[in-house]
């Protein structure tokens, strides 16, 4: 064993980018705070994608439960596009901030549900509320 891995065994440098880290040596390997940091945003990361998948998966079985086709545009942003059923009319929604988008306004209403009563009836979200106004005449 050579004097530099004697210090990264006793502690004195990182394990992980062998950088200097102080002057204990506590007799057992040790990782710096920058390593440590990486390694949190690395699992961050990972955690979000995960996450983010899986709100894709619910989004488009949501979809395709109702019988609405949509297309994925963008998997890392959840991007989807999709028509209203009475109009045609384009409407963008976000799966991993349920952010909904109809011909360039953003509506205060969020969600997938709220995107499934929008697209399947006639209905208008306010958006200075975000409450619905129902446009079908009785």
């Amino acid at each position: 064993m050579s004097y530099f891995d004697d210090y990264i065994a006793d502690g004195l440098c990182c394990q992980v980018c062998r950088a200097y880290i102080d002057d204990d040596e506590p007799g057992y390997p040790r990782t710096c705070e920058d390593c440590l940091q990486e390694e949190q945003r690395r699992n961050q990361k990972k955690k979000q994608k995960m996450q983010g998948a899986r709100k894709i998966e619910q989004t488009k079985k949501v979809l395709d439960d109702n019988n609405i086709s949509y297309e994925l545009k963008n998997i890392t942003t959840g991007h989807f596009h999709t028509r209203r059923k009475y109009d045609n009319q384009l409407i963008e929604f976000y799966a991993y901030t349920g952010k909904i988008t109809i011909v360039g306004k953003v509506q205060n209403a969020r969600g997938i549900k709220a995107l499934i009563q929008i697209l399947s009836e006639e209905v208008n979200i306010n958006e200075n509320t975000g409450k619905s106004n129902n446009n079908k005449s009785s």
